[in-house]
């Protein structure tokens, strides 16, 4: 689906533009994050919900899957890291919101699939490229996760999910 050139592309159905993107991504300081998602809160919730691709390829994505690798030849399209990195902003910036706007559990389990998406993706893809963007969306995922925790408790169902998709991570 997020990759050009592929027969089974989906990126023309895309209509989270890269710019807005870019405008709501979290900043690398955290003590910004909470003026930030107050500041563009209705540029996130925008966002969040024209990123309908990105969280259907991320609700696929997350699901468990066949151990196996897949392998690619020298010449295979390319996962598109501009379009999985909007859909990682929309989703990091509108669960931080929802944090602070006090849903905690919600913004948990809104993060986790896309931390689980990319574990899966890790695990069983061949190329280099592909792992390198699992690995830089794994950790984006686990800066917002560590985040939203630091504004309080979630109840224990939601930790227990965080732990066990901690505890499949790779190392």
């Amino acid at each position: 689906w997020m990759m050009e050139k592929h027969p089974k592309s989906r990126i023309t159905e895309i209509r989270l533009q890269s710019d807005v993107a870019l405008a709501i991504r979290l900043p690398v300081d955290r003590r910004e994050w909470l003026d930030h998602v107050r500041a563009h809160r209705q540029l996130i919730l925008d966002a969040w919900e024209s990123d309908a691709l990105g969280r259907e390829w991320t609700e696929v994505l997350s699901q468990p899957t066949p151990a196996a690798i897949h392998l690619y030849r020298h010449d295979a399209p390319m996962l598109s890291f501009q379009c999985t990195r909007s859909s990682l902003y929309a989703r990091t910036a509108y669960a931080y919101l929802i944090a602070v706007e006090g849903k905690r559990d919600d913004s948990l389990k809104i993060v986790l699939p896309e931390l689980l998406a990319w574990q899966h993706l890790q695990r069983s893809e061949g190329m280099l490229v592909h792992q390198m963007i699992a690995a830089v969306m794994i950790k984006e995922s686990m800066k917002t996760i560590d985040a939203i925790l630091d504004l309080g408790p979630a109840s224990p169902t939601t930790l227990e999910a965080v732990r066990g998709a901690l505890d499949t991570a790779y190392p």
